[in-house]
């Protein structure tokens, strides 16, 4: 018993300390012993406490990783069973868990967040389940957490749904029975594989991925392929989402919808990945939210209107893509339901082929009568806000800064992309979306009330 008792006392200092301790009396490993102590796992699940009880949807459930069709559909053929960790840990990471992270490294290196202490990539921690009873999969080292950028407190899935789906494309190929992304869990063994991951831990800064022993031991089609040198480059359908750089349509991907997105082009400059739209186009998590522009502002005649990117923070206003343009343009309602709005996209530049003509001296002119200033314009995004119930409410997107507020303040606003109310709570120094079309809107300000849950 009092052996029993040291060894807990070890662990526990171990983990105090932010160093990780190996199990029973085995040496720790030199490479990979780091790991931020989150997960995982298929029991144990813990909900996050908020007001009466409520599980935060946006922040679960409502706003999370979604599997593009095409990529649940290549899922749903996967065939993994699950097998656990057993009841004693090793002395550290696999090697195939060292060559998949070694892979990822090299094909994905721009998509990882190398910063963080194992080069973007932790394996090994003997350690429990956070949550349950038996041992992580960390613990044999049979799990890999890849870690990726954020935005805020939100996951960049412009770089993470990359790898989560090709790894999900993949699992068979290569021994992955199951993996945890951004508040999404995902199995292989056809069951309901996707589903709302309600832990303690959203996983929105890393990719929990597990390998089966046959994959840890590099014994599956995937280790052999990559040990002869023929593996394919990876690729995915998440690349080339609206207003995405593009040169020709191959660039541009699928909606989770199935419709695959084509370049447009204005004159000999690069392009932006668009669709065609009538009110309202689809967003992505990680990217900047959509608008549907009137083609004919453009000069184009076509009879739908173009998804675009709104000029928001997420793109740095535009000036992310140098090939890009902030430009006001009027809402395409076509046969929709939306109203009339007017907001700032990137655009693409126009670039010409001819030579620039040479410049011509202006003629004299008499000055013009001067005129009164004309009353100052409301910006575009208060424009939205007469769409909403009530026009008092401020104009917000999901995502907006939050800075100012306390935490957990919870308000109503005019969500600009789809023009109703909404209910939002600040959480982590972001404006979270929780509902749309909120029932009570004067009881949804400051402390939490079910009338902020809408109706």
């Amino acid at each position: 018993m009092r052996r029993r008792h040291h060894l807990l006392w070890v662990v526990l200092v171990g983990f105090a300390l932010g160093g990780l301790t190996s199990c029973a009396d085995e040496p720790p490993v030199e490479d990979d012993l780091l790991h931020d102590g989150h997960d995982h796992g298929l029991e144990g699940f813990v909900e996050d406490e908020l007001p009466e009880g409520l599980v935060d949807k946006a922040a679960t459930c409502s706003n999370r990783w979604q599997l593009p069709s095409s990529t649940a559909q290549t899922g749903r053929a996967q065939n993994v069973p699950y097998q656990s960790a057993g009841s004693r840990c090793t002395s550290g990471a696999t090697q195939g868990a060292l060559a998949l992270r070694n892979y990822l490294r090299d094909q994905f290196g721009d998509k990882i967040n190398r910063s963080i202490p194992g080069d973007g990539v932790q394996i090994y921690n003997c350690r429990q389940i956070n949550g349950g009873s038996g041992l992580s999969l960390h613990s044999v080292g049979r799990a890999l957490d890849i870690f990726i950028p954020t935005w805020g407190s939100n996951a960049d899935n412009g770089k993470g749904d990359v790898i989560a789906n090709w790894l999900v494309e993949n699992a068979e190929y290569i021994g992955i029975q199951m993996l945890i992304w951004d508040r999404t869990i995902w199995t292989a063994n056809r069951s309901t594989q996707a589903r709302c991951y309600t832990g303690s831990h959203p996983h929105n800064d890393h990719i929990h991925v597990e390998l089966t022993v046959a994959a840890s031991s590099r014994q599956t089609a995937f280790f052999r392929d990559l040990a002869g040198g023929s593996v394919e480059p990876p690729t995915s359908n998440v690349a080339g989402w609206i207003g995405s750089g593009c040169d020709s349509d191959n660039d541009c991907g699928y909606t989770d919808g199935g419709a695959r997105g084509w370049c447009y082009q204005r004159g000999q400059g690069k392009g932006v990945c668009t669709l065609d739209c009538a009110g309202y186009c689809p967003d992505r998590n990680g990217y900047a939210t959509t608008f549907c522009a009137q083609a004919e502002e453009f000069g184009d005649t076509r009879e739908d209107g173009l998804c675009l990117s709104r000029a928001t923070e997420a793109n740095s206003y535009c000036g992310a893509h140098p090939d890009l343009q902030r430009l006001s343009v009027n809402r395409f309602l076509g046969n929709s339901s939306a109203r009339p709005s007017r907001v700032d996209v990137c655009a693409p530049k126009v670039i010409s082929s001819e030579p620039d003509p040479e410049p011509q001296q202006p003629e004299p002119q008499q000055p013009a009568p001067q005129e009164p200033d004309p009353e100052p314009e409301q910006p575009a995004d208060n424009i939205n806000n007469s769409v909403c119930r009530d026009p008092s409410l401020p104009a917000s997107e999901h995502g907006d800064s939050c800075a100012g507020w306390p935490e957990n303040h919870w308000r109503c606003a005019c969500f600009a992309a789809f023009g109703t109310s909404v209910s939002q709570v600040c959480r982590g120094g972001r404006w979270i979306n929780y509902e749309l079309n909120v029932r009570d809107c004067s009881r949804c300000d400051g402390d939490y009330s079910r009338s902020c849950e809408g109706g």
